[in-house]
């Protein structure tokens, strides 16, 4: 089994940092917020070990730039993932309501 080293790019940092920002002062929910970040940590170690085993999206523009996602846990969020060698990039991170495949 391969150990992938997980990079999440400033871009996908910044949205998840404004997620969190959301959930805080607009629904006032400190332990929500800190449940989510629990949440991405435990995504991030599932990707160091399990990245290759999740097939590439089949969702044509993400297939397209050979994207996969994974979905937290116990949250409706994903992170939009690619793999070089031993390198998981993590490049984009949504609410699953969010209609991402049009937004990449």
């Amino acid at each position: 089994m391969i150990s992938y080293r997980v990079v999440v790019v400033p871009e996908a940092k910044e949205q998840f940092k404004d997620y969190l920002a959301y959930i805080v002062n607009h629904l006032m929910n400190v332990e929500a917020a800190l449940a989510v970040a629990d949440d991405y940590d435990e995504t991030i170690a599932a990707l160091e070990n399990n990245a290759g085993s999740i097939k590439i999206c089949d969702e044509p523009e993400l297939a397209r730039r050979k994207l996969r996602k994974i979905h937290f846990r116990r949250h409706n969020y994903i992170m939009l993932y690619r793999i070089k060698d031993d390198i998981v990039e993590v490049v984009k991170i949504y609410h699953t309501l969010e209609d991402y495949e049009n937004k990449i």
